[in-house]
């Protein structure tokens, strides 16, 4: 059984440390991943797990699935010959497909509501995708292989990014921009609350760390 979040804040966590594993498999671990995907074995999938580690097995056996599962058969393809940056990227390409199918999953067993989606979906544009992070990589190591990289990128774009988002991420900006004002003290307090859109949206009490040992709450 799959522990489930049951807060937009807690999604966001699991999202955040499930996309640092799957970086760590395709960056710093990658040697191993590469090994651990080998084409003679069974299809198998590549899972970012919520303590910021990785693995790589088979599907969970369950049907209809407890849990999205990633892309199948990774290892199947990973000689493919337009070479080891192509697959890295379409490893890389179908994690952020995955990762974002997982946590509206999550959104939806705990009926989170229009706003806080919204809320949840922009938090994450914030941050670069798992192909935007391996294609940096990529880049820094073999500027030639660039253009194999942004091909599977643009493959399997449409899977992982919505245009559409643009004007309802500046809306939810504007009004976590606002909330951040009304956390402060305007006449005690000039330095920014540093805060993620979801925690400004969620938190009760702002206690300054420069005021802590008063204990001031806003």
């Amino acid at each position: 059984m799959i522990p489930t979040p049951k807060s937009v804040p807690e999604i966001f966590r699991e999202f955040k440390r499930r996309r640092a594993g799957i970086i760590k498999a395709l960056t710093i671990d990658f040697d191993r991943f590469y090994q651990e995907c080998d084409p003679e074995k069974d299809a198998l999938c590549l899972f970012g797990l919520p303590n910021e580690t990785w693995e790589v097995k088979k599907p969970l056996d369950m049907v209809p699935p407890e849990f999205p599962d990633p892309v199948l058969g990774i290892n199947i393809v990973r000689d493919d010959a337009r070479g080891k940056e192509y697959w890295l990227s379409y490893v890389a390409v179908h994690s952020d497909a995955w990762l974002i199918s997982a946590t509206f999953y999550f959104a939806s067993l705990c009926r989170i509501e229009k706003r806080a989606r919204e809320l949840l979906f922009d938090s994450i544009n914030d941050l670069p995708t798992v192909n935007e992070v391996v294609s940096k990589v990529i880049l820094a190591k073999n500027p030639a292989a660039a253009a194999a990289a942004a091909a599977a990128a643009a493959a399997a774009a449409a899977a992982v990014h919505d245009n559409r988002s643009t004007r309802r991420s500046t809306r939810t900006r504007v009004k976590t921009a606002e909330r951040k004002k009304r956390l402060m003290n305007r006449e005690q307090h000039v330095e920014p609350v540093k805060l993620m859109p979801i925690e400004a949206e969620y938190i009760e009490h702002y206690k300054c760390p420069s005021c802590s040992n008063e204990g001031a709450k806003f």
